[in-house]
C-alpha cells in the first residue's frame, strides 16, 4: 500500500509540505524523543569501519510532535533516526525491535524532506514568503543527491545567496542557525524510516552499516613501519538523552587522544573530551574498548574524534630483544672464528654457538606470525620481513659453523649476517623511537 506521504499529488500541496517541514525541524532541533542511543564501532581495516547502533525512541513524544504540526494519522510514523555523513555506506540494514526489517527512504525522498526542513527553519525565523520562495529551488540543488551540487559548504552558502537580492541576503546573514542547518544538510543527510503506528510508549530501532572512507594510501615511511598513521574514528555524540559510543579497539592499537569539535568545523581548536564535564570517557581492558558517554538535559551538538595508533608491546619490544640476542651471538661467533687459531677446543665452542644461535632464530620466526588485528599487522609487514630474513640467515650461519667450512667462507657469512642483523636492529629501534615521538 502506498502511503499518503509518498503520494505525489498530496506531497506537492504546500500545506502538507509546510507541516512536514515543521515536523522534521522540531525533531532535529529537540531530540528528547531519543531516549537512549548506543553505538558500537569496530575497525575492519584501515579504510572500513562497521557501526552497529540501537536507538530507543519515545513514541509518545513522536505522536505529540505529529499532532502539534497538524499531520493526520495514517498508520505510519516517519522517523529520522540518524544524521549520517554523505559517504559510501555498505550493507545498510535497519530493523525494528521485533527483528522485522524496515525500509529506508530513497535519496530523493530524503533530499525532499531536508529541503522542507530548511524552508521551515526560514519561516520559523520570520523570513518573508518572498525570501522562502526565492531560495526554494536553490536549496533543492544543495541538498539533492543529483544536480548541480557545490564543492564545499561555503560555496553552498554562496550559491544560495546568488538567488537573492542584497536585502534578502542581509536577512539570511543574521540567521546563524539557518546557515548551520544548511551546511549540515549539505555534508550530511537524514536517514529516515517509516514505522507502524503503535499504542506502545517506546520502541527500539537497530541499524548497522559499513562505512568506507576509501583505500588507504600509505606514505613511504608508513610502508616501512617507521611511521604510524593515526587512525581516526569520528561521529556525533550528545544526540540523545543518554548517548553511548563504544569503540572496540583492535588488539595492537591504543587510543592516543579524543577531542570534540563542532558539527560544522569553524577552524576553532579541538577541545579534549575530558574537559567537558557532561562527557565521560573511560577505557575497558576486557574486552578492549574505549567508551564515550554523555548524559545531559540540554541537547548538545558535538562531534568526537578518537585517534588510535599501534602499540609497541606486541611486536617491537620482543623483536628488539630477539634481534639483540641474535646480534650478540653472531658477533660472538665472529670473534670465535677470528681468534680460533689461538683457542683450543674450537669445535666445542662452535657447537655451543650453533645451539644458541637457533634459540633467537626460532623466536624470530614466531614474531613474524601476525598476532594482531589485520589493521596493525599490515603496518609491520616490512619489519616482519626483515626479522624473518635475519632468522633464516642466522640458521644458515649456524649450519655453516656446525659443518666446519673453510675459514674465509665462515668469516664472510658471519660478517654479512652480523651487518644485516645490526641494520634490522637499528630500523626496529628507529620505529620505536618515532612511535614514542608521535604520542601526545
Amino acid at each position: 500500500m502506498v502511503s499518503w506521504l509518498w503520494n505525489k499529488k498530496v506531497s506537492e500541496k504546500a500545506f502538507d509540505d509546510d507541516e512536514l517541514g515543521d515536523y522534521f525541524l522540531s525533531l532535529y532541533t529537540d531530540r528528547s524523543w531519543i531516549i537512549r542511543r548506543v553505538e558500537h564501532i569496530s575497525m575492519l581495516d584501515l579504510s572500513r569501519v562497521e557501526r552497529r547502533t540501537s536507538v530507543d525512541l519515545d513514541l509518545r513524544v513522536l505522536h505529540e510532535r505529529y499532532m502539534e504540526v497538524g499531520l493526520p494519522k495514517h498508520g505510519e510514523i516517519l522517523v529520522p533516526f540518524g544524521l549520517l555523513e554523505k559517504k559510501p555506506h555498505l550493507d545498510f540494514d535497519v530493523q525494528a525491535n521485533s527483528g522485522s526489517p524496515l525500509q529506508l527512504l530513497t535519496s530523493d525522498q530524503n533530499s525532499r524532506f531536508s529541503r522542507l526542513m530548511i524552508l521551515a527553519s526560514l519561516r520559523r525565523s520570520g523570513c518573508s514568503e518572498k525570501v522562502v520562495a526565492s531560495i526554494s529551488e536553490a536549496v533543492l540543488d544543495i541538498t539533492g543527491p543529483t544536480g548541480r551540487e557545490p564543492s564545499t559548504p561555503t560555496s553552498a552558502w554562496n550559491q544560495l545567496c546568488e538567488a537573492l537580492s542584497d536585502d534578502e541576503r542581509q536577512q539570511l546573514e543574521h540567521l546563524p542557525e539557518f546557515r548551520d542547518l544548511l551546511e549540515t544538510l549539505f555534508v550530511s543527510y537524514l536517514a529516515i524510516v517509516r514505522i507502524p503506528d503503535s499504542p506502545l510508549t517506546s520502541t527500539t530501532l537497530k541499524y548497522r552499516f559499513i562505512e568506507d572512507s576509501g583505500e588507504w594510501q600509505p606514505t613511504l615511511l608508513e610502508r616501512l613501519g617507521l611511521q604510524f598513521p593515526a587512525m581516526r574514528i569520528a561521529g556525533q555524540i550528545g544526540y540523545a538523552r543518554s548517548d553511548h559510543k563504544i569503540i572496540e579497539t583492535p588488539p595492537g592499537l591504543n587510543v592516543i587522544g579524543a577531542v570534540a569539535l563542532a558539527d560544522i568545523s569553524d577552524g576553532s581548536a579541538f577541545v579534549p573530551l575530558e574537559a567537558r564535564q557532561s562527557i565521560e570517557t573511560r577505557e575497558r581492558f576486557s574486552p578492549k574498548q574505549y567508551v564515550l558517554h554523555t548524559k545531559s538535559s540540554t541537547q548538545m551538538r558535538i562531534k568526537n574524534l578518537v585517534e588510535m595508533t599501534p602499540s609497541l608491546g606486541d611486536f617491537h619490544f620482543p623483536a628488539l630483544l630477539s634481534m639483540s640476542f641474535t646480534l650478540v651471538l653472531v658477533v660472538s661467533g665472529l670473534l670465535v672464528v677470528w681468534f680460533g687459531n689461538h683457542l683450543s677446543g674450537l669445535a666445542e665452542v662452535s657447537a655451543v654457538v650453533t645451539i644458541l644461535a637457533l634459540v633467537p632464530s626460532i623466536l624470530n620466526v614466531y614474531l613474524t606470525i601476525p598476532g594482531e588485528h589485520p589493521v596493525v599487522a599490515r603496518l609491520f609487514i616490512f619489519l616482519r620481513s626483515l626479522v624473518f630474513i635475519a632468522s633464516a640467515a642466522t640458521i644458515i650461519v649456524a649450519g655453516i659453523i656446525s659443518i666446519h667450512l673453510d675459514h674465509l667462507t665462515l668469516m664472510i657469512a658471519l660478517w654479512v649476517v652480523s651487518g644485516y642483523s645490526l641494520v634490522t636492529w637499528l630500523l626496529i629501534l628507529t620505529s620505536v623511537l618515532r612511535a614514542k615521538g608521535q604520542k601526545r
